[in-house]
């Protein structure tokens, strides 16, 4: 039998139950109804934001990171642009260091052909003189052949191994981050926001 103290919450009759949630005492009629609106709290909000947390989790792919994948695929654009810049300055700069080279060797075979033909006209020359113009022609035509080696290397310095290409752009995070936390830099880098 109920004691003074176990009394029903709602009707003040008799209580024969305890709520261990609310620590209150209810009749058997108030607990049904205590628990039935126990069970619709339950179902508005632990099981409703429950089904809205799954459908946000389903769609982080398709709606919360589509921004941090175009940030990169703008960076990736932005940075092959840069790249090749730079790449057609090399280019305009080889073709100018080619056309200064071939010039150069075209003045000193004009310069040594004006030497060829007028010791030739004159028949002005000596043992010395050919030897002489034996050299310059030698140098010269090495000079040449040094110059139409198919080794680049002479002219274009590639510095790849100098990048590191896996740190150029990266996502750094900290434990507890999260994607609406990940903000992305013109430094290349992903960090959190404060």
């Amino acid at each position: 039998m109920a004691t003074g103290s176990n009394r029903c919450s709602i009707c003040k009759n008799d209580a024969q139950n305890n709520c261990t949630g609310c620590l209150q005492f209810f009749c058997v009629k108030d607990y049904r109804k205590h628990r039935q609106q126990l069970s619709m709290d339950f179902d508005s909000h632990v099981v409703r934001n429950h089904d809205e947390l799954l459908q946000q989790i389903h769609q982080i792919p398709n709606n919360s990171a589509d921004d941090l994948f175009s940030q990169v695929d703008q960076w990736e654009t932005t940075t092959i642009d840069k790249i090749r810049k730079v790449a057609q300055n090399v280019r305009e700069k080889l073709n100018r260091l080619i056309t200064l080279e071939r010039e150069t060797l075209t003045k000193q075979f004009e310069s040594i052909t004006k030497v060829v033909r007028h010791r030739r006209q004159e028949e002005d020359f000596d043992e010395n003189n050919i030897e002489q113009l034996q050299r310059q022609i030698h140098e010269l035509k090495l000079s040449v052949e040094q110059f139409n080696q198919p080794n680049s290397n002479n002219f274009i310095v590639v510095e790849n191994d100098e990048i590191n290409w896996t740190q150029i752009i990266r996502i750094q995070s900290e434990s507890n981050i999260t994607f609406s936390q990940i903000v992305f830099h013109t430094d290349h880098k992903f960090h959190r926001s404060l």
